[in-house]
């Protein structure tokens, strides 16, 4: 094989995988208007984005719906919640994961259906989660 074709097949190649890549995102609209800062993918459909205000955002359909799983009582947002800006969320695995914001962390055992509070509090800023 010459330079020439050499040099034309790894270009091929190489518009081939940016093609690939780009083809992968799609914008979606998460229906709120809040600032969200994270988002984690559980699997090819599933993801959670946290932000501003205590949202706790989760699709199961890969972004064409989504719905805030923020801790409720009743019904109704949790006042730690509602104040509490979420900077960062993290999963160990599919069930396992943990949001940190303003002094405070949640933990979730259930994918993000639910929420408790975690043990780290205090009056530190938690800013990322592992």
């Amino acid at each position: 094989m010459n330079s020439a074709n050499r040099i034309y097949l790894l270009t091929a190649i190489s518009v081939n995988f940016i093609g690939i890549l780009n083809g992968q995102w799609i914008q979606q609209n998460s229906g709120s208007t809040t600032v969200l800062n994270d988002v984690v993918m559980l699997n090819s459909t599933t993801a959670i984005a946290v932000g501003r205000d205590g949202s706790i955002l989760k699709t199961t359909n890969s972004g064409k719906t989504w719905r805030n799983t923020a801790p409720r009582i009743n019904g109704v947002p949790d006042s730690i919640n509602c104040v509490m800006g979420w900077n960062a969320i993290s999963f160990g695995d599919a069930l396992q994961g943990i949001v940190v914001g303003e002094s405070l962390t949640l933990l979730t055992m259930n994918s993000g259906e639910t929420w408790t509070i975690g043990s780290l509090k205090g009056p530190q800023r938690f800013l990322s989660a592992c």
